[in-house]
C-alpha cells in the first residue's frame, strides 16, 4: 500500500513539473528568425503586406546594398573600404517585432544568420557589420550601422550574431573581403586588421588597408 502512495505521489509531482516546464520550438536553420537571450523567437520577417512608407525603407535598403552601391554605401558611412575589396551582403530581411509589449531601445536581439551561410563562408569570429534602414527624422532614409560578431550555436546549429535595436525595419548583414581575408574595423570604420581563412591575424595600415 505504501509503495502504491509512493508511485502515486511521484507521478504527481513529475506531471506538475511537466506542466511549469515552458517548451520552446527548435529553431530550423533556415528560418531568419531572431531571438532573446533565453531562445525565445522574439523577431521574424515581416510576411505582412507593407505599407509605401514600409517599402520605400526597404528597396532603400535593396538598392544601396546592390553590387558596386554597397562598397559605396560602407564608405559613406565612414567605413574604409580597401581597394579590390569584396563587399559580401550576407543578407537583408524586413523584421518584425513578437516579442511581448513593445520592442524596448537597445534590445539585444540574436539574428539567425545560418538561412543565407551557404556560399557565403561564414566563420564564427568573423566580424561583420549591421546596417539597419530606417526613417530619420527629417523624413529621409538613412542607415544605422554597428559591427557585430558571428557565433556558432552548437546546440541549435546555426550561425548567430547578436545586435542592439531600438526599432524595427530592415536588417542587413555585410563582411567585406580582400585576397581573401576578411577585413575588420574599428567603431570609427578604420581598417585595424584583416583575419585569415587560417585565423591568424595581420596587422594593416588604417588608412591604406596594405
Amino acid at each position: 500500500m505504501k509503495m502504491k502512495k509512493l508511485v502515486a505521489m511521484l507521478a504527481a509531482g513529475i506531471l506538475c513539473l511537466g506542466m511549469s516546464t515552458t517548451a520552446f520550438a527548435a529553431i530550423s536553420p533556415n528560418d531568419p528568425v531572431g531571438t532573446d537571450k533565453d531562445g525565445n523567437v522574439i523577431v521574424k520577417p515581416n510576411d505582412k503586406p507593407l505599407s509605401v512608407d514600409e517599402q520605400e525603407v526597404l528597396d532603400y535598403a535593396i538598392d544601396h546594398l546592390r553590387g558596386d552601391e554597397a562598397a559605396v554605401t560602407l564608405k559613406n558611412l565612414g567605413f574604409d573600404v580597401p581597394y579590390n575589396a569584396e563587399v559580401i551582403v550576407i543578407g537583408t530581411e524586413d523584421y518584425v517585432y513578437t516579442g511581448e509589449g513593445n520592442m524596448k531601445p537597445g534590445t539585444e536581439i540574436n539574428f539567425n544568420l545560418s538561412a543565407w551561410a551557404e556560399g557565403r563562408n561564414l566563420r564564427a569570429g568573423d566580424q561583420i557589420i549591421l546596417l539597419h534602414a530606417v526613417r530619420k527624422a527629417d523624413g529621409s532614409i538613412g542607415f544605422e550601422k554597428q559591427l557585430v560578431t558571428v557565433k556558432w550555436d552548437k546546440d541549435a546549429k546555426i550561425f548567430y550574431a547578436t545586435g542592439k535595436l531600438d526599432s524595427l525595419s530592415p536588417v542587413s548583414f555585410i563582411k567585406v573581403m580582400q585576397d581573401g581575408t576578411l577585413v575588420r574595423y574599428n567603431e570609427d570604420g578604420e581598417i585595424v586588421a584583416k583575419s585569415s581563412p587560417k585565423g591568424t591575424t595581420v596587422k594593416v595600415s588604417p588608412k591604406t588597408g596594405e
